[in-house]
């Protein structure tokens, strides 16, 4: 197999003996920069200070380890372990861009108990993904706040309170949100059915019974084989591979089941947003990258309502999409 390309599958043997994406770890300067590369750097002590001023323990965290082993004047991270000291390096920029996204998501609204909660959950977990659980508190948590950050930053986030994962209002209607990482191909029909039986059983109740349901789902463990790093020739190789990758996964027998079964029952579920963040290096321009990829499928015609106000809001949503 040709390494440098995307390998579509036929069928639904999704995750290949080898990698789509190339991981190896070609020789580069960790140090090289571009973009707003640095800008995390300036930006991570700020989500710091924020979790704090909050009441967020920090103490003998993975947050407070990565603030630790982060060298500003250098802009580079120094581990104990120089064998691995790329992949390392790799899975605490992911971590830290995460924390920036969800800080600048916040930090300006009102942050209510509700939040503070899931804040606490947040930073638990391993330092590296690779050692952490797949029903991680911290890392589930930190999914359930990513995606509760396109709301927050486009004004119509109300809160995180039970039984919602998230809830918000936009153009006088209730939103609601279920959000799941996803460990498995073949768990994503029965993740997907489970957040639909959760928005169907809390929207029985008269207050909700109009309410815009959303299944947000994160594949990114296993579409990529929880790789620390993915490497792309340039920006635009990374864009034409991801969009493509993400969509043969659409088109998996896993998600035609899933979507057949929600259009099959009086579930008010009305979008399924796939969403994940992808950390890129990027050899010809020299420099890494996070990027944050969504992809929406609506479950009704764009000639009903709820299809036309599906199409308003997510067009409305899009603007604080990050690629």
């Amino acid at each position: 197999m040709n390494k440098n390309k995307i390998f579509i599958p036929s069928k639904d043997l999704y995750i290949p003996n080898e990698q789509y994406f190339p991981n190896s770890f070609n020789p580069f300067s960790i140090q090289k920069s571009g973009g707003d590369y640095e800008n995390r750097f300036i930006e991570y002590p700020k989500s710091i200070h924020w979790l704090k001023s909050l009441g967020i323990r920090l103490t003998n965290t993975r947050y407070e380890h990565y603030f630790k082993s982060m060298d500003v004047e250098k802009r580079i991270f120094t581990f104990d372990s120089h064998e691995e000291a790329n992949a390392d390096y790799f899975n605490s920029l992911r971590e830290i861009d995460e924390l920036n996204w969800i800080y600048e998501s916040f930090s300006q609204i009102e942050v209510t108990n509700d939040i503070k909660l899931l804040l606490k959950k947040l930073v638990t977990g391993s330092d590296f993904r690779r050692d952490d659980k797949s029903n991680s508190h911290g890392r589930n948590t930190s999914f359930h706040l990513r995606m509760a950050g396109y709301f927050a930053r486009a004004s119509i986030f109300s809160d995180v309170e039970s039984p919602w994962d998230i809830s918000a209002e936009y153009l006088e209607r209730k939103i609601v949100v279920e959000a799941k990482r996803v460990s498995s191909l073949k768990k994503v029909k029965s993740r997907i059915i489970e957040a639909k039986s959760q928005i169907h059983k809390h929207s029985l109740h008269s207050d909700n019974s109009k309410a815009f349901g959303i299944i947000a789902i994160d594949p990114y463990e296993f579409m990529f084989n929880y790789a620390e790093v993915n490497t792309f020739k340039n920006y635009h190789d990374s864009t034409e591979k991801i969009r493509e990758y993400f969509r043969s996964f659409v088109q998996t027998s896993f998600i035609e089941q899933a979507k057949k079964n929600i259009k099959t029952s009086k579930a008010k579920v009305h979008l399924i947003w796939i969403n994940a963040i992808i950390p890129c290096y990027f050899e010809e321009e020299g420099y890494y990258l996070t990027r944050f990829q969504s992809q929406l499928l609506p479950m009704k015609s764009p000639h009903t309502i709820d299809g036309l106000y599906c199409q308003n809001l997510t067009d409305y949503l899009s603007k604080y999409f990050m690629s």
